[in-house]
Parts: C-alpha cells; sequence; structure tokens
C-alpha cells in the first residue's frame, strides 16, 4: 500500500473486521507499516433469546404455594439456587405424582424445536410445516434471528470434526465440535486468532475442554454453538388432585375410602366395603376392596338387605272340607317355616287333632304337633329377570341354574340405565 491508504477486512455475516480498518503511515524504516497492525475478521457472539427467564408462580388449582416463586429466574441445571418457592399440595387434595422435594427449581431448559420449520415473513411467524397449521417458537425459524436480533443464527448442528486443531479457518472453527470415543464425547471448537496461551506457533483453533484444564480463560464468544431457543420451567412440580368422595351404602360398613385419588391401585386406596352383621348382599356390586376409576367413581357398591323372614305356613288345610274336620291349635296360627331336618320352631306349638266326632281316616297322617315346613316350589326359567313387573312372578321365577330372580319395591340402580330402574333382577347382578 501507499502512505495515507486504508484497508478493511470483507468478513462474512456474523463476523466483523477488528479492528474496522488499518492505514499505512510512516515508519522509521524505509517501508511504510499498518497501523494498526493487522485487520482481521472476528466472531459476532450470537445472542440467544430470552435469556433473562422467569417460571412465575406455579399454575395448578390444588397447589399450595409459599415463597417468592414469582422472581425465580431461571437457572442452569449446575447453578445454585437464588429463590425460595415451596409447593405442596393443599389441604383436601393428595398428591398422585410429581416431586416431593421442596423448595422447588425454576430451570432454563431447550426446546426441541421441530426439523421442517417454515418462516412466514406476513405474519413474522415460525411454523412447522408449510401448510402454516401449527405454529412453534419463533427462535426455531433462522429468519428470527436476523429479524428480531440482527444476528446470524448459529448451525442448527455443529458439525463433527476429529481434531480441532487441525481446523485452520474462522468461519469453520466456529461451527465445528470436536467428536471422541467412537460419538460419545463432543467438544466445541474455540478460536484464538494469536493462539492459546498467547502463543502464536500454538493452533489458533483448539477443543475447549482441553483449554478449560489450564489458566487460559475461555469465553463463551470465543467458542462455536448450536442453535438454541430456551423456555423457562420448574422441575418436579407434584400433581395433586382431589380424593374421590367417600361412598356410601345403606346398611353397609366401610373401612377406609377417605383416601383414594382417580385411577389410584387397589394397593394405595384402602376401601373395603361389606354389609353389616345383621344385613345379607342382596345384590349390586361385590363386597370387599373397592377402588375409584378416572371418572372418579367407585367400583358398584354392593345393596345390602335384611335376611328375609321364612313364610307363614297359613292353614293346616286348603280344602274347607277337610278343615271342617281338623281341630288345630290356638298355637298354629302365624307359624313360619323352618327347613326340613331343622327341628321343631319353638315359636310355633302347633297340635292338630280330629274334630270331635271324627277319627284319622285310613293311611292318614296320625294327630299331634306338626312342624311348619319349607317347602321349593318350582321356578319358572325365563332368559332374564328384569322385564318382570309382577312381585308374585318375579319371586316364583329364575334366569337360570342358581340364578332366582331378586324383588325390590325401590328397584335396583346399579348398573342399569334409564329413569325407571327394574325392580326384578337375577342374583349377583351389578
Amino acid at each position: 500500500g501507499t502512505l495515507g491508504e486504508e484497508v478493511r477486512a470483507f468478513c462474512k455475516a456474523g463476523f466483523f473486521s477488528s479492528p474496522s480498518k488499518a492505514v499505512c503511515v510512516a515508519n522509521t524504516s524505509e517501508k511504510g507499516a499498518w497501523n494498526p497492525e493487522g485487520v482481521s475478521c472476528e466472531f459476532i457472539p450470537p445472542k440467544f433469546p430470552l435469556e433473562d427467564m422467569k417460571c412465575g408462580n406455579p399454575s395448578g388449582a390444588n397447589f399450595q404455594i409459599e415463597g417468592d416463586c414469582h422472581t425465580c429466574n431461571a437457572i442452569e441445571a449446575a447453578s445454585p439456587d437464588i429463590c425460595t418457592c415451596i409447593v405442596n399440595c393443599k389441604i383436601g387434595t393428595k398428591q398422585t405424582g410429581g416431586g416431593r422435594n421442596n423448595p422447588k427449581r425454576c430451570s432454563k431448559k431447550r426446546l426441541a424445536c421441530e426439523a421442517n420449520v417454515v418462516w412466514d415473513a406476513a405474519e413474522n411467524a415460525c411454523f412447522v410445516d408449510s401448510d402454516r397449521r401449527k405454529k412453534t417458537h419463533d427462535f426455531c425459524c433462522g429468519e428470527a434471528w436476523a429479524n428480531k436480533m440482527g444476528a446470524v443464527p448459529p448451525p442448527r448442528e455443529l458439525a463433527n470434526v476429529p481434531d480441532c486443531t487441525a481446523v485452520t479457518s474462522i468461519y469453520e472453527c466456529y461451527v465445528s465440535q470436536q467428536v471422541e470415543n467412537n460419538g460419545q464425547k463432543a467438544t466445541p471448537c474455540c478460536w484464538q486468532r494469536t493462539g492459546w496461551g498467547g502463543d502464536s506457533r500454538k493452533p489458533p483453533c483448539a477443543p475447549r475442554g482441553r483449554l478449560e484444564f489450564g489458566t487460559q480463560s475461555v469465553s463463551d464468544g470465543q467458542c462455536a454453538v448450536e442453535r438454541a431457543v430456551y423456555f423457562a420451567d420448574w422441575e418436579e412440580l407434584p400433581v395433586c388432585v382431589k380424593p374421590c368422595t367417600r361412598p356410601r351404602v345403606e346398611h353397609g360398613v366401610i373401612d377406609g375410602c377417605e383416601d383414594c385419588a382417580p385411577g389410584d391401585p387397589a394397593s394405595m386406596c384402602e376401601c373395603i366395603v361389606n354389609c353389616s352383621s345383621s344385613h345379607i348382599h342382596f345384590g349390586g356390586g361385590a363386597t370387599g376392596s373397592k377402588s375409584c376409576g378416572e371418572d372418579r367413581r367407585f367400583d358398584p357398591m354392593p345393596i345390602c338387605a335384611l335376611p328375609q323372614e321364612p313364610p307363614l305356613c297359613g292353614a293346616v288345610s286348603n280344602d274347607p272340607e277337610v278343615r271342617r274336620t281338623l281341630r288345630p291349635s290356638a298355637g298354629c296360627k302365624a307359624c313360619r317355616a323352618v327347613s326340613t331336618g331343622a327341628g321343631p320352631n319353638p315359636m310355633c306349638d302347633c297340635i292338630v287333632n280330629c274334630e270331635l266326632g271324627h277319627i284319622p281316616g285310613p293311611g292318614s297322617p296320625s294327630q299331634g304337633s306338626k312342624l311348619c315346613q319349607l317347602s321349593h316350589s318350582p321356578q319358572q326359567v325365563l332368559g332374564g329377570c328384569t322385564s318382570i313387573t309382577n312381585k308374585a312372578l318375579c319371586l316364583s321365577s329364575s334366569a337360570g341354574l342358581e340364578k332366582p330372580c331378586c324383588w325390590r319395591d325401590r328397584g335396583f340402580s346399579h348398573g342399569f340405565d334409564g329413569p325407571d330402574p327394574p325392580k326384578c333382577v337375577a342374583l349377583g347382578s351389578e
């Protein structure tokens, strides 16, 4: 150059000339000198969006929050906590998942951007696909870096090189990472124009991990970085739900069932339902262990009823002509039946003799004490019981072997839809 001539470095996007220019000036020797000495291109570190992020108060209707959660900034995973945020489940709710440790951490997390993103200049927004139906974070698109931040976006992925020190181009150094151990370890390459450690004989490009072992200071602006979009999010918030409403069973005995959450397995929901000692399981759901489903409803509950009293025997004979020849005692009235072989009913002292002027006929039973015994009338086997609306017909019918029809004046509601539940169902129906 000639005295007074100026030179500038022409750098690629994302780099700047340092210094901005150099001027050829007179020197003590016959030749002039550039002032300052040498002009080079220096990297412009990318500005990552949303660096100062806050998590805000944890959102959850069932949370009990203490501390200054709303002031918590997102921190790196290894950074110390700088705020206090305590999050527990409200009284009356139950924790079914999530973290139990406190205080909670507001962490800086990396957003996984979709691969096929498209920038829409008209909407100034980033979309997942060309159909522009689903938006994603603006900075997942490279155009947002230039349009909103005036920065050249870093590469989506760094290029793999076996050795950073073999890289001699500043442009290549800032987009590369050194890969070792068969791809198990990757370290970004870092650039120092004058050589690392101030030794110009050393390569200007070196892996960051190697440099950090010495006293050399390495800044983020000297090393290759991948394009990244971050967001603030709380770590391990609890999952809190309202327990299911404790069931009610008429004439039943309920053990536990106060702390059952929707979807809890039987091991976490202590709920036992049985009929009281004075009642029997008459229908509905089975007795025993119960659980609460995702719909917040417990398993069908049992229907408990008083044991049916044995039927009355009534008159000693249904034939009026025969009754005129018999003289039953007063104890024969209102006698309840006992099973065959059960012995006499102490509440029924029934003695039947012949009326005066009559004697037992040939082959007839003897006079004296009589038992009121149960006898099973043949049941009409039907395809089902629910269509029967007559109590007498219901109690004399069945839906198959060991499935007698059962009657309930108020009807059976479990497992049956409609405004008018059936009054007659098969034994064991739910």
